[in-house]
C-alpha cells in the first residue's frame, strides 16, 4: 500500500510539472505584467524620499585632568544605547520641531528618524528621511546638536562630539525601483503557479484512459473522438463552401446546356433555309437553259 501511494504521488507531481510547462506562457505573462504594474505604481504614485545622516561620538570622561582611559571608553559604550533612546524622545524631537518651525508632530518626526550604533564603537548615526533633501539635512544636523546638549544635561555625559555633519543627499534612498520591479515579477510568477496548481487539484474530472484506470480501476474498451467547437465550425464552413461550389457548377452546366441547345436550333434553322433555297436556284437554272435552247431554234 505504501509503494502504491508513493507511486501515485510521483504521478501527480509529474502531471503538475507537465501542466506548469503547458501553462508556461501564462506564468511568464503574469510575472511580466505584475512587474510592469509595480514599476509604474512605484514611479508614478510613490513619493521619493531622501536620507541624510549625521554622526556623533559619545564619551564619558571620569577624570578631566587625565587623558581618555579604558574605563572612559567602557562607560561610553554602555551609554550609547541610552543615548539612542534619548535621541528619539519627545524632549529632543519637540525642540527640533520648534527650532526649525516644522509643520509636524513629534510622532510624525519620530517615524522619519532612525538611530543606529556600529558594533563595538561609540559612534551613533542619526538618519532622517524626508521628501526634501535640504529639510532632511537640516533635521539631521539639528538632532545631532540638540541631542548632544540634552545628553550632557540629562545623562550627565561630559561631552558629545559631532563626528560628521549631515550630508546633502543627491539621489533618493527610497523607493528602490529595480527592487520593487523584481519583487513584483517574482510575486506574479508565484501567484500564477499557485493558481494553476489549485485549479488542477480542484479539477476531479476524468480526461484520459489513464484516469479511468487510476481512479475507477476499470479498463477502457474504446474511445469516441470528440471534436472541438472550433473544428466543427471549420468543417461546417467547408461543407457550406462545397455546397455553394456544387450549386455554381450545376448552374454553369445548365447555362452551357441551354446555350448549346440554342446553337443547335440556330444551325438547324440555317440548314432548313439552305435546303429551301437550293430547289429554287435549280428551278431558275432550268428555266434559263430552256430559254437559251428556244433562242437557238429560232
Amino acid at each position: 500500500m505504501e509503494q502504491k501511494n508513493e507511486q501515485e504521488v510521483e504521478i501527480d507531481l509529474k502531471e503538475i510539472f507537465i501542466i506548469l510547462l503547458d501553462r508556461l506562457w501564462v506564468i511568464i505573462f503574469t510575472g511580466v505584467l505584475l512587474a510592469a504594474l509595480t514599476g509604474i505604481y512605484t514611479k508614478v504614485f510613490v513619493t521619493p524620499m531622501y536620507t541624510s545622516t549625521a554622526k556623533v561620538y559619545v564619551i564619558n570622561r571620569q577624570n578631566e585632568e587625565n587623558a581618555v582611559t579604558y574605563s572612559d571608553l567602557q562607560s561610553g559604550s554602555s551609554l550609547t544605547q541610552d543615548y539612542m533612546v534619548m535621541v528619539k524622545g519627545n524632549n529632543v524631537l519637540g525642540q527640533v520641531i520648534d527650532e526649525l518651525n516644522l509643520d509636524m508632530t513629534a510622532e510624525d518626526l519620530k517615524e522619519r528618524v532612525s538611530v543606529s550604533n556600529e558594533t563595538n564603537t561609540r559612534f551613533i548615526s542619526i538618519s532622517v528621511e524626508d521628501p526634501d533633501p535640504v529639510v532632511a539635512q537640516q533635521i539631521a544636523d539639528c538632532l545631532a546638536e540638540i541631542s548632544a546638549e540634552v545628553g550632557q544635561d540629562v545623562m550627565d555625559i561630559k561631552k558629545v562630539n559631532i563626528a560628521e555633519e549631515a550630508n546633502l543627499p543627491k539621489n533618493p534612498s527610497s523607493p528602490n525601483l529595480k527592487k520593487n520591479i523584481l519583487i513584483g515579477g517574482f510575486a506574479g510568477i508565484f501567484l500564477a503557479i499557485v493558481v494553476i496548481i489549485i485549479i488542477f487539484l480542484m479539477n476531479d474530472s476524468i480526461r484520459t484512459p489513464e484516469d479511468v484506470k487510476k481512479y475507477l480501476d476499470l479498463n477502457t474498451l474504446g474511445q469516441i473522438p470528440v471534436l472541438d467547437e472550433g473544428e466543427t465550425k471549420k468543417k461546417k464552413k467547408k461543407r457550406e463552401k462545397r455546397k455553394k461550389l456544387d450549386v455554381d457548377d450545376i448552374e454553369d452546366d445548365e447555362e452551357t446546356g441551354m446555350s448549346s441547345d440554342e446553337d443547335t436550333a440556330e444551325k438547324e434553322a440555317e440548314k432548313d433555309e439552305e435546303s429551301k433555297a437550293e430547289p429554287a436556284e435549280s428551278q431558275s437554272k432550268k428555266n434559263g437553259s430552256k430559254r437559251k435552247k428556244g433562242g437557238k431554234q429560232a
